[in-house]
């Protein structure tokens, strides 16, 4: 059966991805026939056709990636992008490394998450959910057509004239372990920024602007962040670890890219908080949730059109004008639905306090909106820059901004950003925020202005530049404030629901995470950003690099590091060679181990590759890359970094990621631990009344015995300000 199947592997493919346009089409169609004609026809063939799709889709995806595996050399695509010597993880990292593969991924990625999304709301028929598949099946179809009928290419076709014995090898850039998982998860997640704009499209077409509908959404939007927070990291880590250049960001338009949409849903994360207790920024959330997916769509024609140069960047093709004008049908369309539905998303409360959470929030959204702006502008740039020049100027001039603009025009603003972030915890809801805030948020900037003058007296021990010793500053600062600020809110909030409850210490605190995961993952997520922050300050202000020519037994040193050039070595890859240097590294602390950096060359490819080596500390990582040889490799070039903190960049980032990962969970224990004794919680209360009111008698489970209706006005989440033990229990209900 495999061998028969291997035999009419290139026809079958075809014949896959054909069916799949045709059901996708079909979906779509029958969705949209439901909204026309609601009375008349169901939605449940709609729902079938998906089920459909993602069949046909997935056994494409299994039937390319069974021909990379097996070298079925008969396959255009398979011939410009495998060899038989690759070893089996990058056989499998071809399959995206080309347009259609690439497609073909994201498009799979799309199914298989907007088929979860109807098999969660399967007995849902409603125009809710037919305004939903049909913003699933319209994206699916757009991307399989793309593939089926455009010059990309069909990944089955067959390769002209005579099959290779061989093929033509993966990119030698693109062959180490971080570009085997970061394609597939920068897909996922902007394939998760469909579903919540889908379902925003469901609610805009059936007029729905309740909570159930940012209930929807608001797990896939957190989807959507973990997956593009975990792609763009891996994304930094192999330009660290593979670009030789010591660092891992530079403001390159495609890295943008990534980051444009996750700059978006991160406000989206919190505006739909403040909707979901007060129904607010209804208007902006729907803004908001349109616009990732919307940058998602622009990031993907900034990386195919080729009107942007990037060493990331696919060859120019025609696939980036049909994503332009999936884009403007897109924003149309939405438009148009926000216009109809503009008094339905009318906000149901005012805003009570500047300093309370929304408005606290809300100047974080238009913080990360600031910044997305500017980076996208500076994205963009090129092809601003050369349209003005044909229009006006009647030449081509393009011009690309450098690191130096995004650094003076985005660092001020994401400075801004972290110190919000810093006082997030100590916010509260109300008109009596700002006297509720003065009790707690003193302490906090103290030790916070501390940190920031120890850090500023070492900075100018290191005799580092004073302007950056203000970065240095504020980042201390931030960090002191923010950490101080997330253990008093959860001392706090432990020592309230003790009291309430008569549990002890370490019984209240498991009980008050367990019943909001939403809250304390979220903090979780603040913490990694503290050391993410520490990182990028520490990395980019004091990394020290220094140009090594040595000979043979000859050393040198940099920032307290001794370099000892110990000779050259040739050795053989699976399919490469590479000449290896030998270096012994000395460290303050008389510490010695041993850094390789590498010249590959690789079989099917002219260009000699370097890879370089590291050594990672929690301290500061020594890095060193080799540049070249002379007199027969006696005399050798090196440049090597030392740059401290990095560590925490990553360290920061995998925090974010558990943090977001157990926002994302439900709880563990069984409802009624720890609520009986919970007082009731009305919006307004300061916490002290929360605990001395008069309480009417309940039982454990009369939170969840009473009607949605009943229940809109409980908040669903503790009160950032130390919440009351009342709103962690009716969080877990709610969420």
């Amino acid at each position: 059966m495999i061998s028969l199947i291997d035999t009419h592997l290139p026809a079958l493919g075809t014949y896959l991805l054909y069916a799949s346009f045709l059901v996708s089409l079909m979906a779509a169609l029958l969705s949209l026939l439901r909204l026309t004609q609601p009375a008349a026809l169901s939605v449940i063939p709609a729902k079938w056709c998906t089920v459909l799709y993602v069949i046909l889709i997935s056994a494409a995806c299994a039937l390319l990636l069974r021909a990379e595996l097996i070298n079925d050399f008969r396959l255009e695509y398979v011939a410009s992008y495998n060899e038989t010597a690759l070893p089996v993880g990058y056989k499998i990292a071809a399959f995206w490394a080309g347009q259609s593969g690439s497609l073909l991924l994201w498009a799979e990625m799309m199914a298989v998450m907007g088929l979860i999304a109807v098999l969660t709301h399967w007995n849902r028929h409603d125009g809710y959910m037919a305004g939903t598949i049909a913003t699933i099946a319209v994206s699916c179809c757009f991307f399989t057509a793309l593939i089926v009928f455009t010059s990309v290419g069909n990944p089955f076709t067959l390769v002209e004239g005579m099959t290779p014995r061989d093929g033509n090898g993966l990119n030698p850039m693109l062959q180490d372990p971080a570009m085997i998982a970061h394609p597939p998860f920068l897909f996922l997640g902007y394939a998760g920024c469909l579903l919540p704009y889908a379902f925003t499209m469901g609610a805009l077409v059936s007029g729905r602007t309740d909570n159930q509908w940012l209930a929807d959404i608001r797990r896939w939007t957190l989807a959507a962040w973990l997956f593009l927070t975990v792609g763009i990291v891996l994304g930094s880590w192999w330009a660290y670890v593979e670009l030789g250049w010591g660092g891992y960001w530079a403001w390159d338009p495609v890295e943008n890219a990534s980051l444009l949409p996750w700059l978006t849903i991160t406000a989206v994360l919190h505006s739909i908080m403040v909707q979901q207790r007060r129904g607010m920024f209804k208007r902006w959330n729907v803004a908001l949730i349109s616009m990732s997916f919307f940058l998602c769509i622009v990031g993907t024609y900034i990386t195919r059109s080729g009107v942007i140069d990037s060493v990331h960047a696919f060859p120019d093709s025609p696939v980036g004008r049909f994503f332009f004008f999936f884009l403007i049908g897109s924003v149309l369309i939405t438009m148009a639905l926000g216009v109809f539905r503009f008094n339905r998303l009318r906000s149901e409360h005012p805003m009570l306090s500047v300093v309370g959470t929304e408005a606290a929030f809300m100047a974080t959204n238009v913080l990360l909106v600031i910044i997305m702006l500017a980076t996208l502008v500076g994205t963009m740039w090129p092809v601003i820059s050369s349209t003005f020049s044909r229009i006006f100027l009647g030449n081509e001039h393009q011009m690309t901004l450098q690191q130096s603009f995004y650094n003076k025009q985005v660092l001020p603003f994401a400075m801004v950003l972290f110190g919000l972030m810093s006082l997030g915890p100590l916010f509260v809801y109300g008109r009596n925020a700002a006297d509720q805030m003065r009790k707690t948020i003193l302490i906090p900037i103290i030790v916070g202005a501390c940190c920031g003058l120890v850090a500023i007296v070492l900075h100018f021990l290191s005799d580092e530049p004073p302007l950056m010793g203000i970065w240095t500053l504020c980042a201390a600062a931030v960090a002191g404030t923010a950490m101080l600020s997330i253990v008093t809110d959860f001392v706090r909030s432990v020592r309230l629901r003790r009291e309430a409850t008569g549990q002890g210490w370490p019984m209240a605190a498991v009980t008050m995470i367990d019943t909001s995961h939403r809250r304390y993952g979220g903090q979780l997520v603040h913490v990694g950003v503290i050391m993410l922050l520490v990182g990028i300050v520490g990395s980019s202000i004091y990394k020290q690099e220094q140009k090594l020519t040595l000979q043979e037994g000859q050393s040198s040193e940099l920032a307290g590091y001794t370099f000892a050039f110990n000779g050259l070595d040739i050795t053989e890859g699976p399919n490469y060679e590479a000449v290896i240097a030998d270096m012994t590294v000395t460290s303050p602390g008389n510490e010695t181990f041993t850094l390789s950096p590498e010249y590959r060359k690789y079989n099917t490819w002219e260009e000699m590759n370097r890879e370089i080596s590291v050594r990672i500390g929690l301290g500061r990582d020594v890095y060193l890359t080799l540049e070249g040889w002379e007199a027969g490799g006696k005399v050798v070039s090196f440049t090597a970094y030392v740059t401290p903190l990095i560590t925490w960049l990553w360290i920061g980032t995998i925090v974010m990621c558990i943090g977001g990962t157990f926002a994302m969970l439900p709880r563990f224990l069984p409802v009624g631990i720890g609520t009986s004794s919970i007082p009731r919680y009305t919006p307004g209360d300061s916490m002290s009344d929360a605990i001395t009111k008069p309480q009417p008698p309940s039982t454990n489970n009369d939170l969840q015995a009473q009607p949605d209706a009943a229940r809109q006005n409980v908040p669903s989440e503790p009160a950032p300000s130390g919440a009351t033990p009342a709103t962690a229990a009716s969080d877990s209900v709610s969420s």
